[in-house]
């Protein structure tokens, strides 16, 4: 049973320096923003540890993240000497650390989310972050999240009930995927194992094991096929009813943070750094490559969407590039590669979610808010949530609701129509105060 421990101590051995990242033995590492110049403020549960000065080689003029550590009960003393480099991007994480781990002060079980599991889930004071972690059921009646924590909630969105933890994983989940016809539910995340349950009853029926931190799930239309993409910049393709590995593709040089088909199951876009691939699922061909290098424009990693005529890619970029300060949303031709004229690059945050209408007519991206467009015109329709920080949705099969998770961990039905919250299913979590 995971568990999340208070620390008690933060000891330096050498040179400490925290950026963005995860390490992949337990460690969870997000953040808070900062200044150049200024120090992090390293905290857990309301407990400042350690104030460290921000070196010159990490003097970004932009937000970074650090903070929050997960630990795994088996090590309740642990070090880490890691570095991630993700490229092109200004975010590195060295670490050289000792940390003594004091009481479990929280233990996932299966129990409903009552106001103190709430307390608890705002307790460790870190941001809900994760792109794929939600779903809602065909008939839109249940939904599913795992915004920020290694248990699966189901919410009976026909009731006033509070949510039930469906399931648990021993890490951290990513994303989450349904089956067409809502039976089943797919879950991968940190620990590098595709779990799928039972959605009437949290029984877990099989297990894949992806070998890698699992980004991305997607359930091809005809229910037949699961894909999943993963840091190790793989996409394999799994037979859904025996948990059978048919292929791997590969060609990214990133991770895979995003999957969509078309609606005959034919064809499965991926997304990655600064790219979309096209894959033919018959024989795991890649059709084309999308790109863009538009210096004006943020790089990022795409997340991508497919019109439900199955004629049009579109993709929005997750990070803003350095200096810039504005994103795009592109799309192309999915049967030539051509470019369409993007839509109005008028996002200054990142886009952390994306989804189309059912008649194709909007599309909904999630970027620090909420915001619409009309396909037609690819002009904004409307902004809003600025103040709250829409990180991930998801959107019912009927298009008139969404669900929405914020930065600061709350959960909402949102009406499209009306352009209201409907549900508030959890809310935000207070601002962490450092």
């Amino acid at each position: 049973m995971a568990r999340l421990y208070r620390i008690s101590q933060f000891a330096q051995n050498g040179s400490v320096v925290t950026g963005f990242g995860m390490t992949g033995n337990g460690f969870r590492i997000l953040g808070y923003p900062n200044r150049p110049g200024s120090c992090y403020k390293i905290a857990f549960n309301r407990l400042p540890i350690k104030q460290l000065p921000l070196l010159p080689m990490f003097q970004f003029h932009c937000p970074i993240f650090i903070m929050v550590l997960k630990f795994l009960p088996s090590k309740p003393f642990a070090s880490v000497s890691t570095l991630v480099n993700l490229g092109r991007l200004p975010y590195l994480l060295v670490a050289a650390v000792t940390l003594t781990c004091g009481q479990p002060i929280a233990l996932t079980q299966p129990l409903p989310v009552t106001p103190a599991a709430k307390d608890a889930h705002c307790a460790n004071r870190s941001y809900a972050m994760f792109l794929n972690s939600l779903a809602i059921s065909p008939d839109g009646k249940t939904a599913f999240s795992s915004i920020f924590d290694s248990a699966i909630y189901r919410w009976d969105l026909t009731t006033d009930k509070p949510g039930q933890i469906l399931a648990n994983h021993q890490e951290m989940v990513y994303a989450l995927a349904l089956s067409p016809d809502g039976s089943r539910l797919v879950s991968g995340g940190s620990d590098g194992v595709i779990r799928v349950w039972q959605t009437a009853d949290g029984k877990l029926l099989q297990t894949m094991p992806a070998s890698d931190i699992v980004k991305a799930l997607k359930i091809s239309p005809d229910g037949k096929t699961l894909v999943s993409g993963d840091s190790n910049k793989d996409i394999k393709i799994w037979q859904m009813e025996t948990g059978k590995l048919l292929q791997t593709l590969q060609g990214h040089d990133r991770e895979v943070v995003s999957l969509a088909f078309t609606p005959d199951s034919k064809t499965l876009a991926s997304g990655s750094f600064e790219t979309v691939k096209l894959w033919d699922m018959a024989t795991g061909q890649n059709l084309r490559t999308l790109t863009w290098r538009d210096p004006r424009i943020s790089s990022g990693f795409a997340l991508v969407a497919i019109t439900p005529d199955g004629k049009t890619v579109i993709a929005g970029s997750s990070l803003t590039q350095l200096g810039t300060g504005q994103n795009a949303i592109y799309s192309w031709e999915l049967a030539t590669g051509k470019p369409r004229t993007h839509l109005a690059p008028q996002i200054d945050d990142w886009v952390y979610g994306i989804a189309i209408t059912p008649d194709g007519k909007t599309l909904v991206t999630g970027n620090f808010g909420l915001t619409t467009w009309d396909l037609t015109t690819g002009e904004i329709t409307s902004r809003q949530f600025r103040e709250n920080n829409v990180v991930s949705l998801a959107m019912a099969a009927d298009g008139k609701t969404l669900l929405l998770a914020t930065i600061r961990k709350g959960l909402k039905l949102w009406d499209l129509a009306s352009r209201k919250v409907t549900r508030v299913l959890l809310d935000d979590c207070p601002e962490p105060k450092f």
